[in-house]
């Protein structure tokens, strides 16, 4: 069969587009998902419904993250001389350091645990329904993009949504996805402390996220329905909207996407393992919509990439794009764990609710940092935190993230067999600005649990000791082995202008120098947004797909 589009990855980006094009019944669609595919609702397993836990085994792409590309063994030597100058407890620490940090004995190796599931990301993260905010799409704009300015994409955001708290012209009641916003009434024991705390440090109230200016500490925006289940994606199509039912959508699961088929410099199909067995399918247009991770991995092994990349991987060079794998951009994250006192947040409670937006001290961007707030989360599902917290079965953190981190990294592909995941080099804090933000960041999340209301919550914090606090040094040796990514990337095929020598695709998705293939996902932002970039995904699907629907070749 010839279908008109074919669709790559059925994550935030890829289900919003196969849903939005196959309205027209006369559309024959494809989408290829690499993980298994539910139904609805009533198919979908509990850990993936259940919203307050994120599910990192089992539905996720096995892939390598590392805090820098260079070799950081020396972190942990140097991390350690930290520990031991502020903490007697040096060696017990050292011991869960060595085992927290490298599960496969390296430290600085970390989990990516991007979803391998229809529904993608969205259907295994935090359900954190938070949009890029306006300065984001004006960093867009100012590198050639047009088209993503915050008067157009407002209308994408709008368009996705049914909004069950706000009813204004920033929010939408027709959308598929729901959007439920955390209130402080809601609010658990540690999230209301975490809440008072905030307002009494003098930072604003905000009752909406969403809105486009919002700073302050508020409650999260989730994509959550009545009963708390997680709505990916997916489920918004499928269980809210009607594309369960469309006879011109075909949905393959547990497809291993190999390569896109080309006749000269058009693509026409795509080839990938289905039950083990290699299949070909053809279309009238390619929009690959795989991730950060795995749409560049498809693009190099189709020939499109670095040329010394290409050539090292013996894949013949169809496009020499300089850019593709590379301009990786991630939040950087380091979190203050605690052991909380016996009953304060027992298992079963809401585990995020609340978080703080602000400026750091450095200003180059408004609004450039967060603290969120975790609480009654489950020890044993990351069970390396056991070693850590001294066999604690429920613990709470709180963790501070950079929002406009400048450290770039990239996708390092090991072989051209899509069997095997590249690795992410995310060089987390690599740039002065990010370290001397996230510093502050950690010092204002120790000060914050420091406070009589927060501390009275707390039986024991590991690791973080006041004269470690005081030492911007110290601080900084823990942060290099302590920091994490977000799986919040983007970057690795950006978009812009075709004199940009690092850009991949147009402000549309469309690939520089190919015909009928284009990129649709986190990959293209050619800056990172300040949010969690799960919805501004689905807002991309939701502009491009219009493009495409109006004549866009």
């Amino acid at each position: 069969m010839l279908y008109d589009e074919i669709i790559v990855g059925g994550g935030s980006s890829g289900m919003v587009l196969a849903a939005r094009l196959s309205e027209d019944p006369m559309r024959k669609v494809l989408l290829l998902e690499g993980g298994p595919c539910f139904s609805g609702i009533n198919d979908t397993p509990e850990e993936i419904l259940n919203h307050d836990i994120p599910v990192l085994r089992g539905y996720n792409w096995k892939v390598d993250g590392y805090i820098k590309e260079a070799s950081i063994l020396e972190t942990l030597s140097d991390s350690g001389k930290s520990l031991k100058a502020a903490n007697s407890r040096f060696s017990l620490i050292k011991t869960a350091v060595k085992s927290t940090l490298g599960g496969s004995g390296v430290v600085g190796r970390f989990d990516y645990p991007v979803g391998r599931v229809l529904g993608g990301s969205s259907s295994v993260n935090g359900a954190i329904a938070l949009r890029a905010m306006p300065a984001d799409f004006a960093e867009w704009v100012l590198r050639g993009n047009g088209v993503w300015n915050w008067e157009n994409v407002v209308k994408y955001f709008v368009k996705l949504e049914h909004d069950f708290d706000h009813q204004n012209s920033y929010h939408g009641q027709k959308g598929t996805l729901p959007i439920r916003h955390m209130k402080p009434s809601q609010f658990t024991r540690v999230q209301r402390s975490f809440y008072e705390t905030c307002k009494e440090f003098g930072y604003p109230e905000t009752d909406d996220f969403n809105s486009p200016y919002a700073t302050g500490v508020g409650g999260f925006p989730k994509n959550i329905d009545a009963k708390g289940n997680r709505i990916s994606s997916a489920l918004a199509s499928l269980e809210f909207g009607d594309v369960g039912f469309r006879e011109n959508l075909h949905i393959v699961g547990k497809a291993r996407v190999n390569r896109v088929i080309f006749e000269g410099d058009c693509a026409v199909g795509i080839e990938c393992s289905v039950a083990g067995r290699t299949e070909k399918f053809y279309g009238d247009r390619i929009s690959l919509t795989a991730g950060f991770i795995h749409s560049p991995a498809i693009l190099m092994r189709s020939g499109i990439g670095p040329e010394k990349d290409l050539k090292r991987l013996s894949i013949p060079v169809r496009l020499d794009l300089a850019g593709v794998g590379q301009n990786l951009v991630d939040h950087p994250v380091a979190s203050i764990w605690a052991v909380p006192k016996q009953g304060v947040c027992p298992l079963g409670e809401m585990t995020h609710q609340a978080t703080l937006r602000y400026s750091s001290r450095l200003n180059k961007d408004k609004d450039d940092m967060s603290l969120f707030m975790l609480s009654a989360f489950d020890v044993s599902k990351v069970p390396d935190l056991g070693n850590l917290l001294n066999g604690a079965k429920e613990t709470m953190a709180l963790s501070a993230v950079v929002g406009t981190p400048y450290s770039t990294g990239r996708i390092h592909m090991e072989s051209a067999d899509p069997a095997i995941s590249p690795r992410v080099y995310a060089n987390l804090l690599q740039e002065p600005e990010d370290m001397e933000r996230m510093v502050e960041g950690v010092q204002l999340a120790w000060n914050i649990m420091q406070q009589k209301s927060m501390k009275d919550l707390i039986d024991d914090i590991p690791v973080w000791h006041q004269k470690v606090i005081d030492s911007k040094s110290r601080v900084e040796q823990l942060l290099k082995t302590f920091v994490r990514g977000s799986s919040h990337a983007g970057g690795t095929a950006k978009m812009g202008a075709d004199t940009d020598a690092m850009a991949v695709v147009d402000q549309y998705g469309r690939v520089h120098g190919g015909r009928n293939l284009r990129v649709v996902d986190a990959s293209i932002m050619p800056a990172t947004v300040r949010t969690p970039t799960s919805v501004t995904c689905m807002m991309m699907a939701e502009l491009v797909a219009d493009s495409m629907l109006n004549g866009d070749s």
